[in-house]
């Protein structure tokens, strides 16, 4: 779930990372959706949730950074279910996988970075979809007292 919020990916990409995508300067996302890559800029937080993907299983050979103990790739339904199992385990109603990727659009924006970049859309409309409705307006209070 780190990688699929730090890089702001669909979790069907994130899946689908192999070791080769995988480089110092970066990891190299193939988009199902578009048929592009996008090259994400490799940073301590995403270097730290590779290697604790990679710890995972780490006497298993495998092509795919993310796979079973049998060295096969996880399927999207494999880790729907264990979504779903971990949210009703911790008492969260009413979240979704996906919502995953809408959070890290919101909080890229929030850090002013480019959401729309991160997540590989091509257009701005695309990018509002998953904005909208998640960013909480802030408002200045009246103040009281004269500065």
């Amino acid at each position: 779930m780190d990688i699929c919020y730090i890089t702001g990916q669909r979790i069907g990409d994130v899946l689908k990372i192999r070791y080769s995508d995988i480089e110092d300067d970066g990891i190299s996302v193939p988009q199902e959706k578009t048929g592009n890559r996008l090259k994400i800029r490799m940073t301590a937080d995403l270097r730290d949730a590779i290697g604790q993907a990679r710890a995972l299983h780490r006497s298993v050979k495998c092509f795919h950074l993310f796979h079973t103990c049998q060295g096969k790739p996880f399927s999207y339904w494999t880790i729907r279910t264990l979504w779903q199992r971990a949210t009703t385990s911790a008492g969260v109603e009413d979240a979704h996988i996906h919502d995953i990727r809408a959070k890290a659009a919101t909080d890229a924006k929030a850090q002013g970075l480019d959401s729309k970049n991160l997540l590989g859309h091509a257009s701005e409309s695309a990018n509002l979809r998953y904005l909208r409705g998640k960013e909480t307006p802030v408002a200045e209070p009246v103040r009281i007292r004269k500065s």
